[in-house]
């Protein structure tokens, strides 16, 4: 007899291309039915570009309304809902599917633990949404694992890797590239906004450009209304948002990565960065420092300060080919335990 293939209900925020490489490895293996908010205006992904491998897709505004997710729950009658999306409504419908199709139900959490009041609160009143909407959270890694446990996941209902990517794609471009040893630049990729550290990064790039005989250009992709003056240095080029079918490209003409964030709860671009075999430079302001650097790799930078920075960006630039190729080899090798299928296994294992 052929094994039932699970039922799979994902409620997420909006699509992005990464993810878009999670559910492809899910609906290999799973029915796949998907509800998703619109795209954000600062990364306007266009999800018909999207490969969903199938995936049945359905993009409302939210908030979503109960009426909506009862429905959805009713039809689907999922083995296992996994949500992005936190609101009444939607644990008022993960119990449903719980109590009436026993379903599993999984929380996409990126936390980190700070210790702040709103945290403690959460402390105190989120164990009693957990009971009754939750069975098991899925984050990032080691940060977003303790954020997990301290409101209420008990350690063995929390399962890490929640990020993925499309590995193949960024390694296969990155291996066909000469650009990054015979004209490299370096490479930030994020939101032009305060928490990403835009104005860290254009004074450490200053104080790097001023310090070496020949630096680098910097190349910044990204949206926002806060590019923290890179506009006005020489050797930086800004370039709006791209769709997901265009990093690969950009990420093999780099030959290192800088995100230098004042809090990034993870930073899934460092994973790209990885995939596609460069060196990075990291604040610890990001949850990816602890799961994805290590100075096999690169370099990890105390939030904030542009004079280390710009050490590090010195450091790599400085390297000969044959230590940045190794760096390269090292972030590749991180970045292989991110593949979609392994994230697709860790998802439907709570089913079993």
């Amino acid at each position: 007899m052929t094994p039932t293939r699970p039922r799979a209900l994902l409620l997420s925020h909006s699509l992005s291309g990464y993810y878009a490489a999670g559910v492809r490895a899910l609906t290999e293996r799973a029915d796949v039915t998907l509800l998703a908010r619109p795209p954000d205006p600062m990364a306007p992904f266009d999800y018909a570009k999207l490969d969903l491998n199938g995936a049945e897709m359905q993009v409302e505004a939210w908030p979503w309304p109960f009426a909506l997710l009862e429905e959805l729950v009713e039809r689907t009658k999922p083995d296992l809902v996994y949500s992005w999306a936190q609101s009444p409504a939607v644990w008022r419908a993960l119990r449903r599917a719980r109590v009436r199709h026993h379903s599993v139900s999984v929380m996409f959490t990126d936390g980190c633990w700070t210790g702040s009041s709103r945290q403690r609160a959460l402390q105190i009143g989120f164990p009693f949404i957990r009971r009754y909407a939750f069975d098991n959270a899925f984050v990032p890694g080691v940060r977003g694992a303790e954020f997990a446990h301290r409101i209420g996941f008990p350690r063995a209902s929390v399962l890490t890797g929640v990020f993925t990517d499309d590995i193949t794609r960024f390694s296969s471009i990155a291996e066909d590239s000469s650009a990054r040893w015979t004209d490299p630049s370096i490479l930030f990729v994020g939101r032009l906004v305060p928490e990403k550290g835009t104005d860290i990064l254009a004074e450490g790039y200053r104080r790097y450009r001023d310090s070496v005989a020949r630096p680098w250009p910097l190349h910044v992709v990204g949206r926002g209304p806060f590019d923290g003056g890179l506009r006005e240095l020489s050797g930086v080029t800004v370039d709006d948002f791209v769709q997901p079918d265009e990093l690969p490209g950009i990420f093999a003409g780099a030959g290192a990565f800088v995100l230098p964030s004042r809090f990034d709860s993870w930073g899934m671009v460092v994973l790209d960065a990885c995939a596609a075999g460069l060196p990075v430079v990291v604040s610890d302001g990001c949850g990816a420092a602890d799961d994805l650097v290590t100075p096999a790799n690169g370099f990890t930078v105390p939030v904030g300060d542009a004079t280390r920075l710009a050490q590090a960006l010195t450091t790599l630039t400085g390297a000969d080919a044959v230590q940045r190729r190794e760096w390269g080899r090292s972030s590749a090798e991180k970045a292989s335990a991110y593949e979609p299928q392994r994230w697709a296994e860790t998802l439907l294992s709570v089913c079993r």
